[in-house]
């Protein structure tokens, strides 16, 4: 066990008793003990640090919403930008298709006046 001592305002000590495993790789549960109940810090002094922690927090919370969101506009614009470049790939193979049957038309054409001649 490690005792840790906290100066109040009024620079009285009070004692923080901590439970430390010593070896967590016991197979029994160590054994419950009976203490004290913690003595509990004045009012004047846990609300304040505890809106502190509080606001602290939330500053934190803010911060990663933020870093998220930027996040998620550089991914959606990431997307946006691909989506945008498969668009223009597909209209690209859309056009060689065009263009493609219009060469095979004139290819049958050329096929059929030459058959003709033939015949």
């Amino acid at each position: 066990m490690s005792d840790i001592e906290i100066e109040t305002y009024e620079d009285e000590p009070y004692e923080i008793k901590r439970d430390l495993a010593e070896d967590s790789s016991e197979k029994d549960p160590p054994e419950h003990k009976e203490e004290e109940p913690l003595p509990a810090l004045p009012n004047h002094h846990t609300v304040p640090l505890l809106v502190a922690h509080i606001a602290h927090h939330e500053r934190e919370i803010h911060s990663l919403e933020d870093q998220l969101d930027d996040l998620l506009h550089g991914k959606l614009e990431t997307i946006q930008e691909e989506v945008d470049g498969l668009y223009a790939v597909v209209e690209a193979a859309q056009q060689d298709v065009e263009t493609l049957q219009a060469t095979l038309r004139e290819a049958w054409e050329q096929i059929a006046d030459m058959q003709f001649y033939l015949d």
